[in-house]
């Protein structure tokens, strides 16, 4: 079996990658139904990406990231599509985004992420 890192952390990473301008290889990803929403909203905003399943490794391009807009439907795939927000305000100066998904432990605030970008001088509007 191979030796794969933490979801939760992987997300994070992938999420960052908006904040960057080429091609990142990231190893030891775990595959997960998150790993794959993650995947398709990079792509969405206009990534390429490879994810080989077998040697646990992605492959993304950022150099064509876009958009700095993710619609509802998009955001509502996974709860971790608010990772993509943060970098979307570093890359574009500006965020357009939907509320995320939700899991089986149900709702859970996003909140902290908000008010922490209102203390970096984000405006929220709704």
């Amino acid at each position: 079996m191979a030796l794969v890192g933490a979801k939760n952390a992987i997300l994070v990473t992938i999420a960052s990658l908006v904040l960057t301008r080429g091609v990142s290889r990231l190893y030891n990803v775990p595959v997960s139904a998150d790993v794959h929403e993650m995947v398709e909203l990079l792509r969405y905003l206009g990534a390429v990406v490879f994810f080989d399943i077998d040697q646990h490794q992605l492959t993304i391009d950022t150099s064509l990231v876009n958009s700095w807009v993710v619609n509802s439907v998009m955001m509502k795939k996974t709860r971790a599509s608010i990772l993509i927000m943060g970098p979307l305000l570093g890359r574009f100066g500006k965020a357009r985004v939907g509320l995320p998904g939700g899991d089986a432990i149900g709702k859970r605030p996003i909140d902290y992420h908000l008010k922490n970008f209102i203390k970096m001088g984000v405006a929220i509007h709704n």
